[in-house]
């Protein structure tokens, strides 16, 4: 049979829970986790989401930072050339300044138009369901379809997890 690939979304009632869950999905070979995120409530209603997704700020701070750089490194050899003396200082100013506006603002759009984890609307709804120091684990994971249902049907047997239908929220 073909692997398949399911979204697992999984709450437990602890973190020791999900802790030990999580290391018994990592112990099937034949499963491959593709994305994941992990998300919890506090009792100040507080909500957390771990996930693996660049954010666009991320983006644009490691835009803006490389910009800098490189208009800075690439300006002052023009300066030097063109201003002799203080022309270089002036130029690598104007570089960094304008690479870092440059690689901002194109690190976070890029960001944004990537999405390279789980929906951000699909964490943030499931974050919000969860009860009060509940914590929820959601897994994009392939592999037989065998081994996916026992690892659902363990997960909720074993570890006191219970499934979330992103739907019925």
């Amino acid at each position: 049979m073909a692997p398949a690939k399911e979204l697992l979304i999984m709450a437990f009632p602890t973190r020791g829970n999900l802790v030990d869950a999580t290391d018994f999905v990592n112990s099937f070979k034949e499963v491959k986790i593709h994305k994941s995120a992990v998300l919890a409530r506090a009792q100040d209603d507080e909500v957390t989401v771990y996930d693996d997704d660049i954010s666009p700020v991320e983006g644009a701070v490691t835009g803006g930072t490389l910009g800098g750089i490189m208009g800075g490194l690439g300006i002052a050899g023009l300066g030097a050339l063109l201003l002799p003396g203080i022309g270089p200082l002036i130029a690598v100013g104007i570089g960094v300044a304008a690479g870092g506006m440059i690689g901002g603002g194109l690190g976070a759009g890029a960001a944004k138009a990537m999405d390279f984890g789980i929906n951000d609307q699909l964490l943030n709804k499931i974050a919000h369901h969860l009860a009060e120091n509940e914590v929820a684990v959601v897994l994009e994971i392939e592999g037989e379809p065998e081994a996916l249902k026992t690892i659902s049907a363990a997960m909720e047997r074993d570890y006191a997890a219970t499934t979330v239908n992103p739907n019925a929220i």
